[in-house]
């Protein structure tokens, strides 16, 4: 049996509510929006390449795309605007190359419905915005009302229908990070090689420092696309020498060697290789500039030119010959190693020379300047110094002002200049002048040459321990210089008081030498001039020998004597004994022997003998003179001196010596004249002047 169901509804019944709105792929009205969308796309993109300021502002949407556009990516930027989404259900993807827009419009569009026009969306940048095409539907058809729109994407249509992913998205395709701007393929075996962008540039250096060089330096403009891991090889310079260290290179220059360097190298990856530079240059000195402020400035172990500029700045040139200016304010500078040259200028300057054979300014103001180490050149300039040579032979010189100069260890020069100076030789042979102003100059140890300055000023000069001398040598008027009294004056000098000298330099006058009874040896000279050398304070016996030059005595130790020509002696008994040369002899107190020696021969053979003379102006009962192998003395007679020849005698050898005796008068002074003559040539050379009228007795020596 067979049941029939028949439907209760007639068949001129109304059309299902749902399939009102379903699109008829058949009907073809539904194509031309798509058409005329797509038309108007191609022909914005075509515009805007050719005028690229065009879409400079954004084109309004359509109200009913308004919520859409406003939620849109901004990875779209570039790009056309996205197309509907397709129908739910099917899958969505999005890719760089989308399908070609299909000719056919979707289906089962309702009549009278019109698709929203394409939308461009151009960014300001000018850039020409690639043609993505039209959106690709499905044929399935899309609804008529869709009111939920998928996210934009495209779609690659597959067969029969299906979705398939965008046809860039092969398994094959570079990663979106990847860079491949260049669009070159790699190379066969997969490996690119390192890529640099340009060349290197180091700090350059001073000729005298070693430059470290680290592998991130060499490796600064150089990238592997690969991202392989880089390496520096085969190292080579233009000027100096690398050397492998760890961690890096190390750079030495050629010694004296000054301009541009370039290191020419290799940057690999393991598998290939491409060369690469760097450059810097070595100079020979560095500038370091200072601020009208107060400054920190510190130099390196090279040779630096500091200026430190105004302000108080605090200064440290580090090794290398530097030169450093302190400028004006009151500067700290510490020239430290090397044989620098330190101008501290204006303002109460601190400078230390350190090691090394230093020059050193101190300027204008109150500068306090140490040499310390090596032979320092060292000037105070104006203003009241402090200065220090420290160790070795250095030369200090205050200038203007009140200054104190120490010369410490060493072999120093010091000149006082402008000022009431203090100068201390200290340790070694120094050399002391206090130049204008009353000055106090201690030679402290060793023997220390004082030269005292033609000021006027009452100075004070002390020699300190050693053979120490005072200079007077420069004095061209008359001086007393009683070492005995130690004071020392003139004219030119005023009244200095005067300890610890050996040795005396008179000067071009006539001058006047008291020497001292310290028992210790000398030396005194009284330069030019008609001078005299006074030993009256001695109360011993005195050996004056004016024809070797020798003063000697317990008293008076062994004094070395030149340059006069007069000579007193002591209280004593003294004996002088004289050669060629003229003097004026006071004997002194006690019984004294005037000795004459036979004068020199002449330097040429037949010449006649150089007559020479000799004054006796104390000559006293007890005094002898003795010539040859006689003495002759004054004895108190009866007779009268007519009978000179009887005292005389007539019993001598043809061999001695001639002697002759007269007495002359001038203007109230008598006199008693004695002539000798010693080779018996008829010539009588010697002559000796006695102050008085003296009757003598002349014997051979050991018979009186």
């Amino acid at each position: 049996m067979i049941i029939k169901v028949k439907g209760t509804r007639s068949g001129s019944a109304e059309t299902a509510a749902a399939e009102r709105y379903a699109a008829k792929a058949s009907e073809g009205e539904g194509r031309a929006p798509y058409v005329f969308g797509a038309a108007l796309v191609w022909l914005g993109l075509y515009l805007k390449s050719i005028f690229p300021t065009w879409g400079q502002e954004e084109t309004a949407l359509p109200p009913q795309k308004a919520a859409q556009g406003a939620a849109e990516p901004a990875s779209t930027a570039f790009s056309a605007a996205a197309p509907p989404r397709a129908p739910e259900g099917a899958p969505s993807a999005t890719g760089a190359q989308p399908a070609a827009p299909v000719e056919d419009g979707p289906a089962g569009l309702a009549a009278g419905s019109v698709a929203p026009p394409k939308t461009v969306h151009v960014e300001t940048f000018g850039l020409p915005v690639p043609w993505q095409g039209a959106p690709f539907v499905p044929p399935g058809g899309a609804a008529a009302n869709d009111n939920h729109i998928a996210a934009p994407g495209f779609a690659n249509p597959g067969p029969k229908g299906q979705v398939l992913p965008p046809a860039d998205d092969g398994p094959a395709d570079p990663k979106p990070d990847e860079d491949d701007d260049d669009g070159a393929p790699p190379p066969q075996g997969g490996n690119r090689p390192p890529r640099v962008s340009g060349p290197v540039h180091l700090a350059d250096m001073a000729s005298c420092a070693v430059l470290a060089i680290g592998l991130g330096q060499l490796l600064r403009h150089a990238e592997d696309p690969d991202g392989d891991m880089l390496s520096v090889h085969h190292v080579t310079a233009s000027a100096g020498t690398v050397i492998r260290i760890d961690g890096g290179w190390e750079y030495r220059p050629e010694p004296g060697f000054s301009g541009p360097v370039t290191l020419s190298y290799e940057i690999g990856d393991g598998h290939a290789s491409v060369t690469q530079t760097a450059h810097f240059s070595v100079f020979e000195r560095h500038f370091i500039q200072g601020t009208d402020g107060d400054d920190n400035l510190l130099g390196g172990a090279c040779a630096e030119d500091i200026d430190g500029g105004d302000g108080d700045d605090n200064i440290d040139a580090g090794g290398g010959n530097d030169v450093v200016q302190g400028g004006r304010g009151h500067d700290h500078i510490v020239a430290a190693d090397g044989n620098d040259t330190v101008f501290g200028g204006d303002g109460n300057d601190v400078i230390f020379g350190g090691r090394g054979d230093d020059h050193l300014w101190g300027g204008a103001g109150d500068d306090r300047i140490f040499g310390q180490e090596g032979d320092d050149i060292i000037q105070g300039e104006a203003g009241h110094d402090l200065l220090d040579g420290g160790t070795g032979d250095d030369y200090l010189d205050g200038g203007a002002g009140n200054d104190s100069l120490h010369g410490g260890a060493g072999d120093d020069l010091l000149i006082g200049g402008a000022g009431d100076d203090l100068l201390e030789g200290g340790a070694g042979n120094d050399i002391l002048s206090d130049g204008q102003g009353a000055d106090v100059l201690r030679g402290g140890l060793g023997d220390d040459h004082v030269v005292a300055a033609l000021d006027a000023a009452d100075d004070i000069y002390d020699g300190g321990a050693g053979v120490d001398t005072l200079d007077y040598s420069a004095a061209a008027d008359s001086l007393l210089i009683d070492l005995h009294d130690e004071l020392a004056s003139g004219e030119e000098i005023g009244t200095d008081t005067i300890a610890g000298f050996e040795r005396v330099l008179a000067g071009a006058g006539d001058d006047h030498v008291i020497a001292a009874l310290d028992g210790g040896d000398g030396s005194l000279d009284g330069g030019e001039g008609w001078d005299r050398l006074d030993y009256s304070a001695a109360e011993e016996c005195l050996l004056i020998d004016l024809n070797a030059g020798v003063a000697s005595g317990v008293e008076i130790g062994t004094d070395a004597i030149a340059g006069f020509e007069a000579v007193s002696g002591g209280k004593g008994d003294d004996h002088f004994i004289l050669g060629d040369a003229p003097f004026c002899l006071e004997g002194g107190e006690g019984d004294n022997v005037f000795e004459f020696l036979a004068p020199s021969p002449p330097p040429d053979p037949g010449a006649t003998v150089e007559a020479r003379s000799f004054e006796i102006m104390d000559f006293k009962v007890g005094d002898r003179l003795r010539m040859s192998k006689y003495d002759l003395f004054e004895r108190i007679i009866d007779r009268h001196e007519d009978d000179f020849e009887k005292i005389y005698g007539d019993d001598f050898d043809d061999d001695d010596i001639r002697i002759r005796f007269s007495h002359e008068r001038d203007e109230d002074i008598d006199r008693t004249v004695i002539e000798a003559d010693f080779n018996r040539d008829d010539i009588y050379e010697t002559t000796i002047t006695l102050e008085g009228r003296h009757l003598l007795v002349i014997v051979e020596q050991g018979t009186a």
